[in-house]
């Protein structure tokens, strides 16, 4: 006579067993219907033309944001920015991202402050420069930006002390000028 942790058991053998031998049918035909609609999905989107309406209105878009990033609106400029990073919906440029992360930056956005910063550390559109980058990562944290405040620990061990030191005056001269 089996005890209740042994009928435990027991079940819990055979609908292993079960399982094993439904699940690998059940996952193909899962596959299957996904892969057919992603494929239809595609199919459609390309005859309807909605590659060339995305690319229109990433332009569109691009061009609405810089419209208002001109005018100093610092959102815009930190969005035109982002959209020129990543390549959404108009072509990717990492010149031109630096130059709108660096006027949202000089007016105390954070993020942007960040993101510069980072595109200077990784060299992204601009020389690599631990000193500069390591600086507007200070003045992110500084402005309550989490991830800034994170990275600052991971950059310092990567950073020579003596480049940190001079990142650390740099950002404390940028407060005093523009802090005021």
């Amino acid at each position: 006579r089996m005890s209740m942790p042994d009928i435990g058991f027991m079940t819990g053998i055979l609908s292993c067993r079960f399982y094993v031998s439904v699940a690998p049918m059940k996952l193909s035909r899962l596959l299957l219907i996904l892969a057919l609609v992603a494929l239809s999905a595609y199919m459609i989107s390309t005859w309807l033309g909605f590659d060339d309406r995305l690319a229109v209105y990433g332009v569109k878009h691009a061009e609405a944001l810089r419209a208002a990033a001109e005018k100093g609106d610092v959102k815009s400029q930190f969005r035109l920015a982002s959209t020129y990073s990543r390549g959404l919906g108009i072509k990717k440029n990492d010149s031109e991202a630096l130059k709108w992360y660096q006027r949202a930056a000089d007016q105390g956005y954070a993020r942007a402050q960040y993101n510069l910063g980072m595109m200077y550390y990784f060299g992204k559109g601009v020389p690599q420069n631990n000193v500069i980058g390591y600086q507007w990562v200070i003045l992110a944290a500084n402005r309550g930006e989490q991830t800034a405040r994170k990275a600052l620990i991971a950059l310092a061990k990567k950073i020579p002390s003596e480049q940190i030191v001079k990142a650390r005056a740099a950002a404390q001269a940028w407060g005093q000028a523009h802090d005021k």
